[in-house]
C-alpha cells in the first residue's frame, strides 16, 4: 500500500531531470549556490563566492528574473549588484510577467541563447517559482533551448544559483503553490499543486527549501519528503547560502542550514494531519560544511574539534543548561535552532514545542501539532562563542510531530 502511494504522487511530479543524465550534478565540475532569500546587497561573503565561483572578476553572470512580479525592475538591481562584486554581469528577459515578451520566444531565442552559453554563471532570482518553471520548460515536459544552455554551464564547470524561489528549483521536486505551513500539515500534500517539478540541478533524491528558519518551515519539508519517499534534504535560512561543490555543501553567509534526515522515521506516507516518529535534524552554522558521501559534518574552524565538542554519550560530557525547557511557538523565526543548541548543550534529554492555529476562519482550527525533539544515538554538538553570541553546530537531535486536539476555546479572559 505504502510504496503503491509514493509511486503515484511521484508520478504526479516525473522530474525534469529525467530527460536529461542520472549523474548532471557529476557530470562536469559544477557548483550550486542555493541562497534561502532575502540575501541582502551587503553580504559581501555570498555576492563574492558566486562571482568567485563564476570565474572571479569580470566573471560573465546571466541573471533569469523569471520567478519575479517585476522582472525587469527586480533584475536590473541584481545586475548592479553583482557589477558592484566585479561581475560582468547582464539580464535575460524572460519570464511570465513580462507583458510583451513571448514567453516561449524567449525561452527558445538564439540571442538568449547565445547570451547564456557565453556565460560562466546564472543567478536565478526570487519570487513565484513555479513561473521559473514555467518559463524554462516546454508544455510537453522537454527543456526549453534556454535550459539546455543553462544545464552545458553546469556540465562545463559553471556555477547555477538562486535565491528564494531560485533556489526550490534546484531540485528534482519542489514546493510549487504551497499554503501556510499549518495547513500543509493538517491537510496533506497534493502533488502539482503543493509540489511538482523542479529543474533538477541537485540530484540523488535531495529536497531543497528556503526561508527555512526565518519562517519555521522545517515541518512541510518533512511533510513534502515523507509523501514522495525522499529520505534526505535541507532547508537554507534567509541571507544564507548553500555552496554545493564536489560532494560537499559548504553553508557561507548569516545564518545556516538545516539538515533533515527521515531514512529511519516512522510515519504515515502522506496521511493528515501531519505525524513523523524519529526524523533526524541537523543544524549547520556558518562556517561549517558537510560532505555527501560519507555523512560527515565539519565545523567551522573556529569550534575546536574536542574542546568544543558536546557529546552525551561521554563521559565528560558536562552540559552549560540544567533547566527544562518548551518552545510554544516552535515555528518562530529561529525558535528551532535556539531549541537543538539549547538541548544538545542541556543535561534534560528532550524538549517539548506546540504549534498552534490562531488565525481567523482557519481550516481545522482544533487541530495544532506538538513537537518533541530528543537526544539519541549519535547526538553531538560542537559551541563557540567566536562568531558572536552562542553558536552552535549540532549532529542529529531526533524530532517526533503529531496532531493534537485544542480545547474551545483555546483560551478565555482571566
Amino acid at each position: 500500500m505504502r510504496s503503491a502511494m509514493i509511486a503515484g504522487l511521484l508520478a504526479g511530479v516525473a522530474l525534469v531531470g529525467a530527460a536529461l543524465p542520472a549523474t548532471a550534478q557529476t557530470a562536469g565540475n559544477g557548483a550550486l549556490m542555493i541562497i534561502g532569500g532575502a540575501l541582502r546587497p551587503e553580504t559581501n561573503e555570498v555576492w563574492t563566492r558566486l562571482v568567485t565561483l563564476a570565474g572571479g572578476p569580470g566573471a560573465k553572470i546571466i541573471v533569469i528574473p523569471a520567478a519575479a512580479g517585476s522582472p525587469q525592475r527586480t533584475g536590473e538591481a541584481a545586475v548592479a549588484t553583482l557589477k558592484k562584486f566585479g561581475a560582468e554581469a547582464d539580464l535575460v528577459q524572460i519570464g511570465p510577467r513580462y507583458k510583451d515578451i513571448d514567453l516561449r520566444k524567449a525561452a527558445n531565442d538564439p540571442a538568449n541563447v547565445a547570451k547564456i552559453k557565453a556565460a560562466t554563471g546564472i543567478y536565478f532570482l526570487g519570487g513565484d517559482q513555479a513561473r521559473i518553471t514555467q518559463a524554462l520548460v516546454e508544455p510537453d515536459g522537454k527543456p526549453s533551448a534556454v535550459l539546455s544552455a543553462i544545464w552545458e554551464i553546469y556540465r562545463a564547470g559553471g556555477v547555477i544559483s538562486g535565491t528564494s524561489a531560485g533556489a526550490a528549483i534546484m531540485s528534482e521536486t519542489m514546493f510549487k503553490d504551497p499554503p501556510p505551513v499549518l495547513d500543509v500539515l493538517k491537510q496533506g500534500i497534493v502533488p502539482g499543486k503543493t509540489i511538482d517539478k523542479g529543474l533538477g540541478f541537485l540530484t540523488d533524491g535531495w529536497f531543497v527549501d528556503q526561508h527555512f528558519l526565518a519562517r519555521g518551515r522545517f515541518p512541510r519539508a518533512l511533510a513534502a519528503m515523507q509523501a514522495t519517499g525522499m529520505t534526505k534534504g535541507f532547508g537554507v535560512d534567509e541571507d544564507t547560502a548553500a555552496v554545493v561543490r564536489a560532494g560537499k555543501l559548504e553553508v557561507i553567509g548569516y545564518s545556516g542550514v538545516v539538515l533533515l534526515d527521515t531514512s529511519a522515521a516512522k510515519g504515515g506516507t502522506n496521511a493528515a494531519p501531519f505525524s513523523i516518529q524519529g526524523a533526524k535534524l541537523s543544524y549547520l552554522d556558518r562556517g561549517d560544511s558537510y560532505d555527501f558521501k560519507t555523512g560527515a559534518i565539519l565545523p567551522n574552524p573556529v569550534k575546536d574539534p574536542a574542546k568544543d565538542k558536546l557529546d552525551p554519550a561521554a563521559a565528560d560530557y558536562k552540559p552549560y543548561n540544567e533547566d527544562p525547557e518548551a518552545w510554544p511557538t516552535i515555528l518562530g523565526n529561529r525558535t528551532l535552532v535556539e531549541a537543538m543548541g539549547n538541548l544538545i548543550d542541556n543535561k534534560q534529554t528532550e524538549q517539548i514545542g506546540l504549534a498552534v492555529d490562531l488565525r481567523p476562519n482557519a481550516p481545522n482550527p482544533d487541530i495544532g501539532f506538538e513537537f518533541k525533539l530528543y537526544k539519541g544515538p549519535g547526538s553531538l554538538g560542537w559551541y563557540s562563542s567566536a562568531l558572536g553570541g552562542d553558536s552552535y553546530t549540532v549532529k542529529d537531535i531526533y524530532l517526533d510531530v503529531r496532531p493534537v486536539l485544542l480545547p474551545k476555546p483555546l483560551y478565555s479572559p482571566k
